[in-house]
């Protein structure tokens, strides 16, 4: 899947389902250039709980940079190189200035959203594309993806407008599931 390195792809979305899409985004990650940093946005998990998945999958730990959404919101965190904890998945704010911090301090170069659909449960979804707003206009050169889940425990009506919305912003909208691109 070099998805990646076709033409000018800023904002991609995958769409998949909570049981299916890691196997898929770490056949994406591993297709990445190893030297590229990637910088992981943990929404639907802890940071610990992300970093081991991916050292278990075969992903090395120094390529990657996390941003994670969800320890400081429910524990004291550790200190760590390889991490920034926002103080809640509901502080948008905070999630983009941390997630330019990680690009401009820690050079990545791309950035993965897991999972966008997992906002929904803290925030407004109009609050959501917002952010997907300010990204695509922010981070021009570097590439986003955005990890939507088609069946979740959600509010499935809220999902499916948000992923409608969302897809005007994107370059690329690739079911996992199907492997098409939509």
């Amino acid at each position: 899947m070099d998805i990646l390195h076709e033409g000018k792809n800023n904002l991609l979305i995958f769409l998949g389902t909570e049981d299916k899409y890691m196997p898929k985004i770490i056949e994406v990650l591993k297709s990445i250039d190893p030297k590229i940093k990637l910088c992981y946005v943990c929404v639907s998990t802890t940071y610990d709980d992300a970093l081991s998945e991916f050292e278990f999958r075969g992903i090395k730990k120094k390529r990657l940079f996390f941003i994670d959404t969800l320890t400081s919101h429910y524990q004291k965190h550790r200190k760590t190189k390889t991490c920034m904890f926002v103080s809640s998945p509901a502080n948008l704010n905070e999630i983009q200035d941390t997630m330019k911090k990680a690009i401009i301090e820690k050079g990545c170069k791309i950035v993965i959203f897991d999972s966008v659909s997992k906002l929904l449960t803290y925030t407004k979804p109009h609050s959501i594309i917002r952010l997907a707003h300010k990204i695509v206009i922010e981070n021009t050169k570097t590439k986003t993806i955005f990890i939507l889940l088609k069946s979740d425990n959600i509010p499935q009506e809220e999902n499916k407008q948000l992923i409608k919305d969302l897809a005007m912003f994107a370059d690329k909208v690739i079911d996992l599931d199907a492997s098409l691109i939509l």
